[in-house]
């Protein structure tokens, strides 16, 4: 086997190159120079020099002037197959002026491949076209000398060609691997750079978590004299004035608000501590929680629709971990649809058995996800909200459903908007993991 680097049409050629074409340039005007010799020593009058000098001259005018604008690189390298050819020809008209093996210039003749070299360094295919005609010029001029002699000539000839298409497929293969090096460079340089945001990400984080268990401390005291007295109060008004029922019930709701922030506290805690107890969740039951929990957003803009069959197995989930992920979801949909500023929109929330676990999904007709993919939703900090948002709820969603051994993903909504995908292993431990979801086939209700 040989070892040959992938075939590259796009690798741009050294003779395109503003210095190879200086040089060409410069050859170019160093030919002109040597006629007024040649046409000294041979007349004025000597057609072959002057055709071999101008088109010597006119191919390397034509290479300075165009390799650098024809952007095909099929169609450069057909024109310095021509260039190389066409000079290497034209050159052979100078040797036939000045007499072949009695002229200066039949001696130099067969390095000419390795001069092009210079100017086309990368250029197998260019250099042997170039090759072709002085190994066959060459051949034809020193026909009448001794076998040995003609033998001699030709494989001096065929020996410089070798030599130049050689390094030019050496110095092609060079170069890829110059440019791989650096690909593979930037690409770990990249991923340095994006390994050191995510550091600090988490940094941030981490002093997020640290501050919100400081604070859900400094809460939970003055929390719990609050908690106390409303018990005693509601205590008290159910003794003296029993029939009381709407003071009884005000009581009652601010009680379960106060319950609800003591939740939320814990929450914050064990956030900040990674503590979770996942254990057999009702999904459907937990749904029906983070609904009422977020009625007030998605009230205001969106009608609900739910999408949950019967029977569905107990998941493998702290339960008010996955609460809190499902406001988050329905929350950020109802922020979508209101964005969209199409009228009432539509919210889905669907729940559906898969093998190994559930998949909840959370889809809204709103504006649909930010340009860029979806990884930079998941980032901490990052938001479309602009003030309005933190970027933490959709990053700790997702680190909620990883503690379960769980998933978050985002993806387009069919017919626009957005839809969200939770995936919660099922109670039991599979085998496997989670399937994806299939097609929802549950009955969509209207609430």
């Amino acid at each position: 086997m040989t070892d040959r680097a992938p075939a590259e049409p796009d690798l741009p050629s050294e003779a395109a190159s503003r210095e190879r074409r200086r040089v060409a340039l410069a050859i170019a005007v160093m030919n002109l120079a040597f006629l007024a010799l040649d046409l000294a020593g041979h007349g004025v009058g000597n057609l072959a020099v002057w055709a071999g000098r101008l088109g010597v001259s006119a191919a390397l005018l034509a290479l300075w002037r165009w390799a650098g604008h024809i952007a095909d690189p099929v169609a450069l390298r057909r024109f310095l197959v021509v260039a190389v050819a066409g000079t290497a020809a034209a050159f052979a008209l100078i040797c036939a002026g000045t007499g072949w093996l009695h002229g200066p210039y039949l001696a130099f003749y067969p390095l000419l491949p390795i001069v092009a070299a210079i100017m086309v360094p990368d250029e197998p295919l260019a250099l042997l076209a170039g090759s072709a005609v002085t190994v066959g010029v060459t051949a034809i001029a020193t026909s009448h000398l001794p076998p040995g002699t003609w033998a001699f000539w030709l494989i001096a000839s065929a020996s410089a060609g070798f030599y130049a298409v050689t390094g030019a497929e050496l110095y092609r293969r060079m170069r890829r691997r110059a440019r791989a090096s650096a690909a593979a460079r930037e690409a770990t340089l990249t991923e340095l750079a994006r390994a050191g945001q995510q550091r600090a990400q988490a940094d941030r984080l981490a002093s997020i978590g640290r501050l919100a268990s400081g604070v859900a401390h400094e809460i939970n005291n003055p929390l719990a004299f609050v908690s106390t007295n409303l018990a005693y109060v509601e205590e008290e008004l159910r003794e003296r004035h029993p029939g009381e029922a709407g003071l009884l019930e005000a009581l009652a709701e601010s009680r379960g608000g106060v319950d609800r922030i003591k939740r939320i506290v814990q929450d914050l805690r064990g956030f900040a501590r990674g503590a979770s107890s996942p254990g057999p969740t009702d999904v459907a039951a937990a749904v029906e929680e983070a609904l009422r929990l977020a009625s007030w957003r998605l009230g205001q803009v969106a009608r609900v629709e739910r999408a949950l069959p019967a029977g569905l197995p107990a998941a493998r989930a702290d339960r008010a971990e996955l609460v809190q992920v499902l406001v988050n979801l329905l929350v950020n949909a109802a922020d979508a649809v209101e964005e969209a500023r199409r009228g009432a929109g539509t919210v889905t929330i669907s729940a559906q058995e898969v093998a190994g676990g559930v998949h909840v999904a959370v889809e809204d007709d709103g504006v649909g996800l930010p340009p860029g993919g979806t990884a930079q939703l998941f980032e901490p900090f990052f938001t479309t909200k602009g003030a309005g948002g933190t970027g933490l709820g959709l990053a700790i969603s997702r680190e909620f459903a990883e503690r379960w051994g769980g998933a978050l993903t985002a993806g387009e909504r069919p017919g626009g908007g957005a839809r969200f995908t939770l995936v919660i292993p099922g109670a039991a431990p599979a085998p496997g993991p989670v399937a994806p979801p299939p097609a929802p086939a549950a009955e969509s209700i209207t609430s």
